[in-house]
């Protein structure tokens, strides 16, 4: 059994080159940390959508593979740490900064299970995992060596890049995590803006129960072939409606569409169509339609039309 047990420890640690079980390990390991780094970032765009199921998929088998992976560290610590008894190595290996790190790499898939109401809180730590990359750098020997290589300046700069390169993914998808439900026409994903994306957001004044609100019509970031959309609503005594445009840094600004030739009715009997159509990312056009008010009163047949042009 002690046989076995260590012969499991040499394979989970860093392998040797003849030691072909060892060093598979490590590329697998290696490979799990890759791929799931590249689910994190892409996660954050839009096209990840339709592959979503199968991203979740290969998640969880890497993460199930990070359980496995520390279960068996935890369990052959005392080969790790030989001059501690077994129940103080393990302790030493599980608060110990590697330990740490591998445990928090794969808690948060399984929090939201138990705690769902924490759920976007949880998936900002899953960016701890990343931390876990180090280990692929440490294979080579750059950052075990980091100190030492002062005359050594090509090693010690590229290490130092991918320190930063790290660090700077694991802060993006952070504020990512946080922002994107607030702020989604801010954060949008952790790259860039895309060119088939509309850029900018529409919103209108509108009251609901007689309460002031703010309703969306355009969702920034949304495909443009597919960020159309069609309400309905009652109009007081109005001569024009205003639409606010959310530009990508947050500001807004306004586009008057006059409505005068609409015939205004008492009684809140004039209802108009209000619809939103792209012709591009940085182009819509505002369609208004009086549509009467039932077999009560009929439509007048005006018809209101004006392209945009989004100033992002």
């Amino acid at each position: 059994m002690n046989n076995k047990k260590k012969r499991i420890f040499d394979i989970i640690q860093i392998g040797y080159v003849g030691d072909v079980a060892s060093r598979t390990f490590d590329i697998a390991i290696t490979a799990a940390i890759i791929i799931n780094l590249f689910i994190a970032i892409f996660d954050t765009f839009e096209q990840s959508i339709p592959y979503q199921p199968v991203l979740d998929v290969i998640e969880w088998i890497t993460v199930i593979g990070f359980t496995i992976e520390y279960i068996l560290r935890v369990w052959t610590a005392e080969y790790l740490y030989p001059n501690k008894c077994t129940g103080i190595a393990r302790i030493k290996y599980i608060f110990s900064g590697s330990g740490i790190v591998d445990f928090l790499s794969f808690l948060p898939n399984y929090l939201p299970v138990f705690f769902p109401a924490g759920a976007v809180a949880f998936r900002m730590f899953r960016v701890i995992r990343i931390l876990r990359i180090f280990r692929v750098n440490s294979y080579y020997d750059a950052l075990n060596v980091i100190t030492e290589v002062i005359r050594r300046k090509r090693d010690q700069i590229l290490s130092s890049v991918f320190i930063i390169v790290m660090l700077i993914i694991a802060s993006s998808l952070c504020m990512y995590s946080l922002e994107h439900e607030a702020q989604p026409e801010v954060f949008k994903n952790v790259i860039m803006l895309i060119d088939n994306h509309v850029k900018c957001g529409i919103e209108i004044d509108i009251s609901s129960y007689e309460k002031p609100m703010r309703f969306r019509l355009v969702r920034p970031g949304s495909n443009w072939y597919t960020a159309g959309r069609t309400v309905e609503c009652i109009l007081e005594d109005m001569r024009s409606i205003t639409f606010k445009i959310i530009t990508p840094e947050n500001k807004y600004y306004d586009e008057v569409v006059d409505i005068s030739e609409i015939p205004f009715r008492e009684g809140k009997t004039t209802r108009v169509s209000v619809s939103v159509s792209f012709v591009d990312s940085d182009r819509c056009n505002i369609t208004i339609k009086d549509l009467g008010f039932g077999e009560f009163v009929k439509s007048s047949g005006k018809v209101i039309s004006k392209e945009l042009v989004l100033r992002s």
